[in-house]
């Protein structure tokens, strides 16, 4: 299942990337969590949460910089970036974060029913203190675009 379950997030990511906001990825495999904050740094990332119920529970992380996501901001809004406020990038992570767990569970599988709660953010010094997950109880993506790096955790609920 969770194979399957990362291979549709995966497909998602790379989806709504290239459709909504034009953007090439690459998804580096062997990248951590760890890698990912020490390459960005930990000042300038804002991070979304969304929560799940289904046959499993859990929750998706969305961690992304502020510098990158002004500039996907810029373009799904087709505003000039000076005129984008937190208000902007906060509805721009939240969105990218709710079509991604969207159609992850849509590629998944189609037959079942997840209830996705509302997404949020999240202080994300909270998250990492908080962030020794065991492997088997999260699966993680660390995506390149010619722009900068995100990263994608889906956590599961025991």
């Amino acid at each position: 299942m969770k194979q399957t379950l990362k291979t549709a997030m995966k497909a998602s990511i790379f989806d709504v990337f290239e459709t909504m906001f034009f953007m090439p990825l690459e998804f580096d495999e062997f990248g951590t969590f760890k890698d990912f904050f020490r390459s960005v740094g930990k000042d300038h990332i804002l991070t979304c949460k969304l929560n799940f119920k289904s046959d499993f529970s859990g929750c998706f992380l969305l961690h992304i910089p502020e510098n990158l996501l002004l500039r996907i901001t810029e373009n799904f809004l087709g505003i000039n970036r000076h005129e984008i406020n937190k208000n902007h990038l906060n509805g721009t992570i939240k969105e990218i974060t709710n079509m991604i767990a969207g159609n992850t569970f849509s590629n998944f599988n189609e037959q079942s029913v997840f209830q996705l709660g509302l997404p949020k953010i999240i202080d994300t010094r909270e998250h990492l203190n908080h962030s020794a997950d065991k492997d088997d109880l999260r699966i993680f993506s660390l995506v390149k675009s010619i722009d900068g790096c995100f990263a994608i955790k889906l956590n599961f609920n025991r």
